[in-house]
């Protein structure tokens, strides 16, 4: 409830934003809407926060990953529409040490790639740019 009294729908979802040793961020199209995107979505009654953001790239990509310890999550929230709200909250990852081979459509991403799609319109939302930045600068401080 918003605090004039009307209703607000809150979303919140979880997915990493998985990296290599490159620098490279793994993004995949998705099969809804055509546009580059993390893995990962909205949270049910079954999972953390935590746990949704390992399962999802095993549901999406039959990917497993590893969460990278010592790095907060970063959250992010905004309004999707009037009276919807979304909560995103991204986790640094990484593929593994396990075989991964990955399925659907995906690519590795460079900053600079990341940039020039998000200016292109291909990107699902402007979280994709926003967390590969703060997840990429985190990395080069470490």
């Amino acid at each position: 409830m918003n605090l004039d009294g009307t209703k607000c729908e809150i979303t919140i979802a979880s997915g990493p934003v998985i990296v290599n040793d490159e620098g490279k961020i793994l993004l995949h199209r998705s099969p809804d809407t055509g546009k580059y995107q993390f893995t990962g979505g909205r949270l049910d009654d079954d999972f953390s926060p935590r746990a949704n953001a390992k399962y999802r790239p095993a549901q999406d990509l039959g990917a497993e990953i590893e969460l990278v310890a010592g790095v907060e999550p970063l959250i992010i929230q905004g309004e999707v529409g009037k009276g919807k709200r979304v909560v995103l909250i991204h986790y640094l990852a990484r593929l593994s040490d396990r075989e991964n081979p990955l399925r659907g459509e995906y690519k590795w991403c460079t900053l600079k790639e990341v940039r020039a799609m998000h200016a292109k319109g291909e990107m699902s939302s402007p979280n994709v740019l926003l967390a590969t930045e703060f997840f990429l600068n985190s990395i080069r401080e470490r």
